[in-house]
């Protein structure tokens, strides 16, 4: 299957020397539009939230200190490849293009529902060193430095004895830090909260979490990202860990001396 059956051709081009304030609204889960940032012609990458979260806003800040570089790849690679390049780069996204054009990007989390392997859900999580779990009584400047310290774009919250609350994510803390208001040409602006850091998790965290089962197949798994970009794994009320598409795409790989292409499901004889 070649990169172009999964394309997604949904983004806003914009300038590096743009204000940040300027695409604030596509980088929250309201817009499934992504804004990819080009110096000059040439397509750079996306930004990045989680500095965006780091950094006070004010009129100077250019989109170019938010930027995360992406690798670009041609539409008319197979899937192995755009595999390949996620794992050697440490993204989690690349940029397509089609000869010098730019056409779109790729997720990861796009590349689940074409895997095929026997894996279980528990089989399939993070290393628990990575994942640094809240407590619903933690602060949000702790929850801050939870997700800026780590690739993860969200955190469980889990309470004393186990049970799994909630999540505290990207979506939530950009939230928490500005308030939104939509004028009519279609950008954002924002005006920082006080003292928002030192509010509480239980106040802002996401209760109703869909979660997997610890047995559960790469197919659940699979569903369970595309929708929301990670996967809870949990027994009952316990939580147990957390499924990411890097993780995934870690465990389903191929030995070395073998090709990450028996992991594909072939749609064609």
């Amino acid at each position: 299957m070649l990169i172009s059956d999964i394309v997604n051709r949904d983004f806003k081009p914009v300038d590096k020397k743009e204000d940040i304030r300027s695409v604030l609204g596509y980088l929250t889960g309201s817009s499934r539009t992504m804004p990819i940032v080009f110096d000059g012609k040439r397509p750079w990458g996306t930004i990045e939230r989680k500095t965006v979260i780091k950094n006070k806003l004010n009129e100077k800040n250019k989109i170019e200190k938010f930027v995360n570089g992406l690798p670009v790849i041609d539409e008319k690679e197979e899937m192995e490849k755009a595999v390949e390049v996620l794992l050697k780069s440490g993204t989690a996204m690349l940029l397509v293009s089609s000869g010098e054009t730019l056409v779109g990007y790729v997720h990861s989390k796009d590349l689940l529902a074409h895997l095929d392997s026997g894996l279980s859900a528990k089989s399939m999580m993070e290393d628990p060193g990575r994942i640094k779990v809240m407590r619903p009584e933690d602060s949000i400047g702790k929850a801050i430095n939870g997700l800026t310290s780590s690739k993860l774009t969200v955190l469980p919250v889990v309470s004393a004895k186990g049970r799994l609350e909630g999540i505290i994510g990207i979506d939530e803390l950009l939230k928490i830090e500005m308030t939104l208001e939509k004028p009519k040409h279609g950008d954002y602006h924002t005006e920082i909260i006080s003292n928002a850091k030192d509010l509480q998790v239980a106040g802002f965290m996401q209760e109703a979490v869909p979660c997997c089962l610890p047995d559960d197949s790469l197919g659940r798994v699979a569903e369970l990202i595309r929708e929301n970009g990670y996967a809870v794994v949990a027994d009952g009320d316990a939580y147990v860990g957390m499924i990411t598409p890097d993780s995934v795409l870690k465990k389903t790989k191929a030995p070395a001396e073998k090709t990450v292409r028996r992991h594909f499901r072939q749609t064609s004889p």
